[in-house]
């Protein structure tokens, strides 16, 4: 079984603060509780478990106790509320917040499967007259913990007198702003089902065209990717020695161009190059990993770039807005749709690509009633384009 030694991920705290709360609530003793979270099926939560029923005391505060047992897989603020809450006779609401707090704070990434479940089924609860409060009390059940998870952060805020449409814009992560708009436009107009069902056909419209510029692009990535290879590792190590031991044996004079080729041939030959290459793939693995780190890059790239005249004006208010990837996005698709060698094959897929979002997104708009105008807004918004929002 797997035993955690470092700290949980958030989803399995939020699952594991929320089904203890349940079962405490019904009237199981603790430890009872605790045993029947371990038919669940997240291993990271059943081997938290087990520490903590190794640690487990018959104390007024036992859960807290367990919970600083187990190292670093509780964080001290929630060790603290628990204590508090077994000392006030309030360990179940205690928890409950806990996974509130840690939902409110989760950002959530729905796959795109899950989105597309999410409006359809959505569209046809509240077509058959279903509540909001209803729908998401049944989706909060799911077996999905992000879709779960999205159902009970809409189901509070819906509590809390927002519209869904505001509580859709605040989930982080899961529905673009046009997305968002659309559900606004639809409460306006009593057409909520409708535009769901609409946003689940955008989505699929959606995947389809990015899969497409997946297959188009694909074969330039993976020719490049090719070249890449055979130019940093192939030649070194096939080219590059057969030619030095070649030329080892002719006793020629390394002057000018042809002496600066030897020596990086024999540069190639040395730890120095394979050692750069496998701390440049460190840094690039790091580099997608850390958002520190990748925020710090891309800002000295903005600097370096604001500094050229022909790219200042584009650059240098992005620079200056903060918005560090977004203007990165800019810079290339700036590069794309305007180099030479790339503005006749991927600027043209590109623009095509951007052009079906946008006119799909407008004449869906058109469609249930929305001005033009506003909708010539929304349907630039929803080509996911940098440069299209800032042009």
């Amino acid at each position: 079984m797997f035993l955690p030694s470092t700290g949980l991920a958030r989803i399995t705290k939020i699952r594991f603060f929320r089904e203890l709360a349940k079962a405490l609530a019904l009237g199981s003793p603790l430890k009872e509780a605790l045993h029947g979270l371990l038919q669940s099926r997240d291993r990271k939560l059943v081997g938290a478990v087990l520490l903590l029923e190794k640690h487990l005391t018959s104390s007024p505060d036992a859960l807290a106790r367990a919970m600083e047992g187990c190292g670093r897989l509780f964080t001290p603020f929630q060790i603290h509320q628990v204590r508090t809450g077994e000392q006030g006779g309030q360990l179940v609401e205690a928890l409950r917040k806990l996974a509130n707090g840690a939902e409110d704070s989760f950002q959530v990434s729905l796959s795109y499967e899950s989105k597309l479940r999410f409006f359809r089924e959505m569209s046809v609860c509240l077509g058959a007259g279903i509540s909001y409060s209803k729908v998401f009390s049944i989706f909060g059940e799911d077996e999905d913990p992000a879709f779960a998870a999205l159902s009970r952060g809409l189901e509070r805020r819906l509590d809390e007198g927002q519209s869904l449409s505001k509580a859709l814009g605040l989930m982080k992560g899961a529905f673009t702003p046009f997305q968002v708009s659309m559900v606004s436009i639809g409460e306006q107009s009593g057409q909520v089902a409708e535009i769901l069902k609409r946003l689940a056909e955008a989505e699929e419209h959606r995947y389809r065209l990015q899969k497409k510029l997946q297959n188009v692009l694909a074969g330039p990535c993976l020719t490049a990717l090719l070249v890449a290879f055979v130019l940093i590792v192939l030649l070194p190590l096939v080219v590059f020695r057969a030619y030095l031991d070649l030329v080892s044996g002719l006793n020629l004079e390394e002057v000018g161009l042809f002496g600066w080729l030897l020596k990086f041939m024999r540069f190639t030959q040395t730890p120095y190059w394979w050692g750069g290459l496998l701390g440049g793939a460190a840094l690039l693995v790091l580099f997608f990993k850390n958002a520190l780190l990748r925020e710090q890059f891309l800002r000295s790239v903005l600097r370096a770039l604001s500094g050229l005249p022909k790219v200042r004006p584009y650059v240098r208010p992005l620079y200056e807005s903060g918005r560090n990837w977004e203007a990165l996005l800019i810079v290339t698709e700036m590069f794309v749709l305007h180099m030479p060698g790339l503005r006749g094959s991927l600027g043209r897929v590109w623009l095509s690509f951007l052009g079906s979002r946008f006119a799909y997104a407008l004449g869906l708009q058109l469609e249930v009633g929305v001005k033009f105008l506003e909708a010539l807004d929304s349907s630039i918004r929803a080509t996911g384009s940098p440069l299209w929002n800032h042009s």
